[in-house]
């Protein structure tokens, strides 16, 4: 066989094997048999290079519990996070079975009010002072999310582990944070399979990835494949890092 049809036979078999399958997610693709139910907890830093000091430091707790609401059984996850002091707490309620969004409230420190978001009621309320145009912005955001069905994308430590993961597979995720832009389709691409060390345990884990626009960077994410706990999280954003490993042990 010549030489240049033998590349373009290996560059169409190189094409095939790279090819990549795109499925849109929603509540209804999630395995909820997945959850993991009581304390995470996460130690979040950054760092200006690789192997810069450890800076900003943050414990972020995350709790998932069976809770009710309205009468009917529901999943609750709660969040604190804290540095010096108490910065941010969010309290979400979801659906029982999926990943439905009920209701959610978050207060944040640098915003200094509580908003409160009812996806069944169709409303958002406030609590402190929040200037006009703030409130505003939020309740745009709030009615462009009652449209279609999305995600949380404040609770995507809990969402990731219940993904239906595959190798060369793009997730399409309309994501929606309460509080901030409306919602929008974003990408997460099952980048390639790793083993993490842990306790000198070799654990085999997902590597999801999120590639950043502005600023250019990424969002990776280690999902074990056993237990589906995320365990890290790596951000770089030109050439800024930030992270949160979880914490294997509670301090109860």
């Amino acid at each position: 066989m010549k030489p240049h049809l033998i590349l373009l036979l290996m560059s169409s078999l190189c094409l095939k094997a790279q090819k990549k399958d795109t499925v849109r997610i929603d509540a209804a693709h999630l395995s909820t048999k997945h959850l993991n139910y009581g304390n995470m907890n996460y130690l979040m830093y950054n760092k200006e290079s690789k192997d810069g000091p450890v800076k900003h430091t943050t414990l972020v707790n995350i709790k998932v519990q069976k809770d009710q609401i309205d009468g009917e059984p529901c999943i609750r996850v709660m969040q604190s996070w804290q540095a010096d002091t108490v910065i941010h707490t969010a309290s979400a309620f979801f659906e029982d079975n999926t990943m439905k969004s009920i209701q959610h409230t978050a207060w944040w420190k640098h915003k200094g009010f509580t908003e409160h978001f009812n996806f069944r009621k169709k409303e958002v309320t406030f609590e402190g002072p929040v200037n006009e145009a703030q409130k505003q912005k939020e309740t745009v955001s709030f009615k462009a999310s009652l449209a279609e069905p999305f995600l949380n994308w404040h609770s995507d430590l809990v969402i990731f582990p219940l993904l239906p993961f595959k190798e060369h597979t793009v997730f399409k995720i309309k994501f929606y944070e309460p509080g901030y832009e409306t919602p929008k389709e974003e990408l997460y691409e099952v980048l390639k399979s790793e083993v993490l060390t842990i306790a000198g345990n070799p654990v085999s884990c997902w590597v999801l990835n999120y590639a950043v626009a502005k600023p250019a960077g990424y969002q990776r994410f280690w999902i074990s494949k056993q237990s589906r706990e995320l365990i890290k999280e790596e951000d770089s954003f030109s050439g800024f890092y930030r992270y949160k490993i979880r914490l294997m042990v509670d301090e109860q």
